[in-house]
């Protein structure tokens, strides 16, 4: 692994004065030089500046290795993971964790990109109690063809969410912010996973600790279904990983009320059918449709069963 390295205050928030933490945003890359340029830029563009980026190059062969080598004047501390060291994306996450000298951590993927005022807001949430060691904010999708869909973030939750974690994923790895002591001490991210990786980690900090969030969409969120790539795109990965966080999380989840497990299951099985649906899969999307109409019948349920898809491009069932 190779590094290479860029040559506490306080701030007014409210009219009131507040500790400056130093925040450290992990981007983690692989072969998406021009999109990681995108995602670098959102987090130089942030108004909250004391910010140290730190890019974890998870075995790239795009010309990442080389732009980051020709440009050792830019402001960030470049990590370069060699092919035969490459374990996946939680271990380049893990290894960014180790590395950041933050009191706080924010993760990026390479597609994704934050609004100016991300961090700032967010630090604004985290610093107003000593109880919270995790933000979250909102997103909007952004699509291949321009379109966006953004969701209600007055709905995203907040305190504890415990049990709330087992059958809703309110939080992308790209909205966070979380203190490194709070990673630290539950082993940061699980390096057998191949996805739902931010999630099975809030599975494990969210017994801990309490939450706070920033209800606004500060995070563009890329679903681009044409990159064969992208892990959302890949469905046997994902069911092979909802059987390993089962396994894991077996005592908790059987000490969880009927209501929650059913709900448990539900979110499950549309995160199938619309990963099933994202890959192509139209068997899948059946199989999952099915479930889904055996476990909860409803007119909108029975609808996307006889139509064989998950979700509509004009949104109307959601």
């Amino acid at each position: 692994m190779e590094i290479i390295r860029p040559c506490n205050t306080m701030y007014r928030s409210n009219g009131v004065y507040m500790r400056e933490p130093l925040v450290s945003a992990i981007v983690i890359t692989h072969n998406r030089l021009s999109m990681l340029k995108k995602a670098i830029d959102s987090v130089l563009a942030q108004t909250y500046k004391k910010i140290e980026l730190i890019v974890v190059d998870d075995a790239s062969d795009d010309g990442t290795y080389e732009y980051f080598s020709e440009n050792q004047d830019m402001k960030l501390t470049y990590i370069r993971i060699m092919p035969e060291d490459s374990k996946g994306g939680n271990y380049a996450r893990n290894r960014g964790i180790e590395v950041a000298k933050g009191e706080l951590i924010a993760l990026l993927d390479d597609d994704d990109e934050w609004l100016p005022t991300k961090i700032e807001k967010q630090v604004d949430c985290m610093m107003s109690s000593d109880d919270i060691s995790f933000v979250g904010c909102g997103i909007f999708y952004e699509y291949e063809s321009g379109k966006r869909h953004y969701f209600n973030p007055d709905d995203l939750p907040e305190g504890d969410l415990s049990e709330y974690i087992f059958y809703n994923m309110p939080y992308l790895s790209s909205t966070m912010l979380v203190r490194k002591t709070a990673l630290i001490d539950i082993g940061m991210f699980d390096e057998d996973l191949p996805c739902w990786q931010d999630y099975e980690m809030e599975i494990r900090l969210f017994q801990r600790v309490k939450v706070g969030t920033v209800r606004e969409n500060l995070v563009s969120y890329r679903v681009f279904k044409s990159d064969k790539h992208r892990l959302t795109n890949k469905l046997k990965l994902w069911e092979d990983t909802v059987e390993h966080i089962n396994k894991k999380h077996e005592s908790l989840i059987k000490k969880l009320p009927p209501e929650i497990k059913k709900k448990r299951e539900l979110m499950i099985i549309m995160d199938g059918a619309m990963r099933a649906e994202n890959s192509g899969d139209k068997k899948r999307v059946r199989y999952y449709l099915a479930k889904s109409l055996s476990m909860e019948p409803s007119a909108k349920n029975m609808l996307k069963y006889i139509l064989g898809v998950y979700s509509f491009k004009n949104n109307l069932l959601g």
